[in-house]
């Protein structure tokens, strides 16, 4: 073959690496926005935009949560012009139960303390857990942005329009279903949980069914994470304690907090793996359950480790990272052979007529 055959070769492997790269990741935010043709696989349609203003007190924002199936919304102050900052629902409970566990412990009655924090000011809860920063990007950003704060935890992403009003919020949820629909990831996505180059597995934070939820929620602030396993006498698990389960327990509901962790969070079975299943089919159990963690269980049903949204898209985030990184070196190593090798021509590639005039 020719120099020019080996070089045009050579480029276009460089262009088969570039997929990974180029396909999700320059795609800018406001094209998913209000898109339901890109979202609609394995999740309801995106409700309309959802704010509260900065006096909502807090047990009404979690009814409103409840109603509308949301974990999590924005706050603006009362003119409804600047935004403060976004709430989930383990923001206003962290806010409710700090420290009402110990206090519990040493015979407080803690009855009028805990009615006073749920009707405080939503305000007073913005980002009380510390989890969900508010780091806003606008429309005309990149996936890749907005995957680069979820890969670091960050659950929820603000969007804002030219006029740096909210136009939307992008979730880990949502990133993740883009993802998945991406062929791109498809070989990725094949292998075994167990796979060493996967390192996705989280370590197992679990509370016995038996205490109570005051102890759940105060296990959730300390630990900074947004879900719990529950387990049993004999370390069975039954359940798992996250903010799904949570916004339901509004000041009407906070009798609730003085049951057991099974009487209010293992009425239904928890979603789990093993280590021999793929990739794949833990990120479609997470989508079609639309869930933020799968747990893995040993043969006796004990857990021995979790997987998160989270640590999903930083393995994906890190695995774009890398073969961006690569096919830069590639094309920056091509353009050096190009610039030594000046391309050459084969008598074979010639056009008849020229071969005829020589």
């Amino acid at each position: 073959h020719s120099t020019h055959t080996k070089q045009r070769m050579s480029l276009e492997n460089i262009d088969q690496l570039q997929l990974l790269c180029s396909k999700f990741v320059e795609i800018p935010v406001r094209n998913v926005l209000h898109s339901p043709k890109l979202l609609e696989k394995h999740r309801d349609p995106k409700p309309a935009l959802i704010f509260f203003d900065e006096q909502t007190s807090i047990t009404i924002a979690l009814q409103i949560m409840a109603a509308n199936n949301i974990l999590s919304a924005p706050v603006f102050d009362r003119l409804g012009e600047n935004c403060l900052g976004c709430v989930d629902v383990l923001d206003l409970v962290a806010y409710v139960s700090n420290g009402v566990a110990k206090k519990k412990e040493d015979g407080e009655d803690v009855s009028s303390l805990v009615r006073e924090r749920y009707v405080s000011p939503i305000s007073a809860a913005v980002n009380f857990s510390g989890r969900d920063p508010f780091l806003p990007l606008s429309r005309n950003s990149s996936l890749s942005e907005a995957l680069a704060y979820m890969a670091q935890g960050v659950h929820r992403v603000p969007i804002l329009d030219m006029n740096n009003c909210m136009a939307g919020i992008l979730s880990q949820m949502d990133m993740l279903s883009l993802l998945y629909a991406s062929s791109d990831f498809a070989g990725l996505t094949s292998k075994k949980l167990r796979s060493d180059d996967l390192d996705l597995i989280g370590n197992v934070i679990s509370i016995q069914s038996t205490a109570d939820m005051w102890h759940a929620l105060d296990l959730l602030v300390l630990q900074g994470v947004s879900g719990i396993a529950v387990v049993d006498e004999e370390g069975v698990l039954i359940g798992n304690v996250s903010a799904s389960d949570l916004r339901h327990l509004n000041l009407y509901q906070r009798y609730m907090l003085d049951k057991t962790v099974h009487e209010v969070c293992c009425s239904k079975e928890p979603i789990v793996c093993d280590l021999d299943d793929t990739l794949e089919t833990a990120i479609t159990k997470l989508l079609e359950h639309h869930i933020h963690r799968v747990w893995l269980v040993d043969t006796n049903k004990q857990p021995t480790g979790v997987l998160t949204v989270t640590t999903v898209l930083r393995f994906l985030y890190d695995t774009l990272e890398a073969n961006r990184q690569r096919s830069k070196t590639a094309m920056d190593l091509s353009s050096e052979k190009i610039n030594t090798h000046p391309i050459t021509t084969d008598v074979a590639d010639e056009p008849r007529s020229k071969r005829a005039r020589k």
